[in-house]
């Protein structure tokens, strides 16, 4: 798994029609999901997509945008990174009339091999949650254990950080 990270201020009265475009380079592999921070006060002003040529990324429908404030927000995608170079492009905006706001965009990228695995955790989970209905209460501690054990080994993951 690995973890990029950009950061952006756009500065007051940047209209969508000129707004800010930066690569994104990324590696092959699968974005499983965005982390993104826009801070308190922001109040909804600055906006962003994210591309893959003319494609909507995030949000995934054409012609949205994606806004927010406060704390970070994952924003869960399953989007193949498939052709060289593999990069994106966020495109951002801002029309707050008066402040710049600075944006930090954490994007998660699987290996195809990392997210099979994960697939198959998150399965086997699933499928042991199930069981839980139709087993008797003594053996529940049994199968809330290893489903924990599940869970710390699918979290274990190798995280790079760029």
């Amino acid at each position: 798994m690995t973890v990029f990270t950009f950061t952006k201020t756009v500065l007051a009265n940047t209209a969508e029609a000129n707004a800010l475009t930066v690569p994104l380079p990324l590696s092959p592999g699968i974005l499983t999901h965005a982390i993104v921070n826009i801070p308190y006060g922001v109040q909804f002003f600055c906006r962003f997509q994210i591309l893959d040529g003319l494609l909507n990324v995030i949000p995934s429908r054409e012609g949205q945008y994606y806004t927010g404030e406060g704390p970070p927000e994952q924003i869960p995608v399953w989007y193949h990174l498939k052709k060289e170079p593999f990069q994106l492009i966020w495109k951002l905006w801002n029309v707050d009339e008066t402040y710049p706001h600075t944006i930090v965009l954490k994007l998660v990228v699987l290996t195809e091999e990392e997210a099979a695995s994960l697939d198959s955790l998150r399965k086997i989970i699933e499928g042991l949650k199930g069981l839980s209905d139709v087993l008797d209460k003594k053996q529940l501690p049994v199968l809330q254990e290893l489903v924990k054990e599940m869970k710390n080994l699918s979290s274990r993951l190798q995280v790079t950080k760029k």
